[in-house]
Order: structure tokens, then C-alpha cells, then sequence
């Protein structure tokens, strides 16, 4: 299925709609299947730099997944033309940009209503151009059925990321680790410690 977004000439009326429970179901499996994609373009990110996960966390912070994907996209470059012909084939399609395009759309989106040729439009924090007294914002509109289209899709690349990034190792290693227990501390642990670390000089 080919994803096209454009532009109308024409513009539509906006009628009353509401999501039903498929598509609400499509849309969380959308979600959570494109949470499955970020962790692979970190672990890919990680693989790339040959660090460990956590150190990737502590250097990128919340960085996004099309910022770390700009950063791969250099060390295949700086490494082996193959590398980046594999980097483009994952990425630089207009399926992983309909994904993600449609998953920011439904997570941060405005549900508008049915525009008059029946698709379900959402305004997004996207600005075209400013004018006098006006905002031009940008809508995106989707046939009804793109929800789970989409979805599907979204679930069918997960495996195949992980073959051809050659990351199922690293997502099986994740997936394997034990969740370790963490007792925080309290106030007065923490100033018994920095009075360890600091102690009063005696009176004489």
C-alpha cells in the first residue's frame, strides 16, 4: 500500500465523528509497535557506535528517533557504502514514513471530524505560513481503514529490522535480563551520607 500525503486545493467541511473501538484498537498496536521501533534504532545506534545501551542513554538523553537515525546515518556513511545502501533500504522509504507519520499524527493530533470526501482528518503542530490575523496549520486526513493498514505494517517490520540490523541478539539479551530491586533513599539516609562524606569539625 502506497502512502501519499498532500496538499487539498480545495478544502472540506469538517462533520462530527467519532473513533470507533477498531480503530482505537489499531491505533494502540500502532503505537505500541512503533515503541518497538524506536528501541531497535537505539540498540542499531548502539550497535553502530559500539557502546552499551545505558551509555547511549546518558550521551543522547530523550534524543529522537529521526536524530539517532541522522547519526547512524553518519557512521554507515564513515564505515561501508553496503552499511548505508542497508540503512536507507530500513528507513528512507515511504512506508517507515507513513508510519511514524501517522503515529505522531494519532499520539499528539487533533481529531477534527470526516472531511466531505469521508476521511478522518487530525490537525497537527505543523505550521505552513503565518498570515495577517491568520495561522495556517496543517491537517492530515486518512481513509478509514489506514489505521490498521498501518498497524499491520507497523508489527510486520519489527522482525524484519531486527534480521536485517542484525539485532535479534540484542533484543533477546534485553528481554532476558531480571528486573533488580531499588530501594530509594530517604532524606535522612542521604544526610547521614553527605555527613559521612562532610563531617563537622569537633569542638575543642
Amino acid at each position: 500500500m502506497a502512502i501519499k500525503l498532500e496538499r487539498s486545493v480545495k478544502g472540506s467541511k469538517l462533520h462530527p465523528f467519532a473513533l470507533t473501538d477498531a480503530q482505537l484498537l489499531a491505533i494502540g498496536r500502532l503505537i505500541r509497535a512503533c515503541a518497538e521501533i524506536d528501541d531497535i534504532i537505539h540498540l542499531y545506534l548502539c550497535h553502530l557506535a559500539d557502546i552499551h545501551d545505558g551509555q547511549a542513554i546518558i550521551l543522547l538523553g530523550r534524543m529522537s528517533s529521526s536524530a539517532k537515525l541522522k547519526i547512524a546515518a553518519q557512521f554507515c556513511v564513515s564505515r561501508d557504502k553496503a552499511l548505508f545502501d542497508i540503512h536507507k533500504e530500513c528507513f528512507d522509504n515511504e512506508y517507515y514514513y507513513g508510519i511514524v507519520k501517522l503515529r505522531n499524527t494519532v499520539a499528539h493530533g487533533i481529531l477534527l471530524g470526516k472531511t466531505d470526501e469521508g476521511t478522518i482528518a487530525f490537525q497537527v503542530q505543523e505550521t505552513i505560513e503565518v498570515e495577517l490575523n491568520k495561522v495556517v496549520m496543517v491537517v492530515n486526513a486518512y481513509e478509514e481503514g489506514a489505521f490498521e493498514v498501518l498497524a499491520r505494517m507497523a508489527e510486520g517490520i519489527i522482525p524484519q529490522l531486527e534480521t536485517r540490523l542484525m539485532l535479534g541478539k540484542l533484543r533477546g539479551e534485553r528481554r532476558a535480563r531480571s528486573l533488580s530491586p531499588y530501594q530509594r533513599r530517604t532524606g535522612r539516609q542521604q544526610k547521614a551520607k553527605h555527613g559521612r562524606q562532610h563531617p563537622k569539625p569537633r569542638k575543642s
